[in-house]
């Protein structure tokens, strides 16, 4: 295992990359519709949670937020009681086949992230 300091940076690399996580191998064709995908801030919640010893405190609440956030208001369809696996870039839903994607693991996996960061935290119902 690497050293404290080499987790915080490929931490911070995680963070930087969020918007374009797959960089140059992103194989998104140009003038198609631009989506967002729930794995990005469903991930980064647990890692951010696994890594709290590690992180300072404000850099912490920050991405847990963000994380909580997104992933209750552009991912999660009330209306519908689903969480969506891809969205638009603003949070609205995208009537394709990506759009209507529901994978009920995720979506489990994203809300047990989003209890412990309400745990972690102290909230109520």
């Amino acid at each position: 295992m690497g050293l404290p300091s080499d987790r915080r940076q490929a931490y911070n690399n995680v963070l930087r990359r969020q918007a374009n996580p797959k960089g140059q191998y992103n194989k998104a064709y140009p003038g198609t519709r631009p989506l967002k995908s729930l794995a990005v801030p469903m991930i980064l919640a647990n890692l951010s949670l696994e890594m709290a010893w590690l992180l300072p405190p404000q850099q912490l609440d920050q991405v847990l937020d963000q994380t909580v956030a997104e992933v209750m208001t552009d991912f999660w369809d009330g209306e519908r009681g689903v969480m969506r696996e891809a969205v638009a870039p603003t949070g609205s839903v995208v009537d394709c086949h990506e759009g209507r994607l529901i994978n009920p693991g995720h979506g489990i996996e994203a809300m047990w992230f989003m209890m412990e960061i309400g745990q972690r935290r102290g909230d109520r119902p």
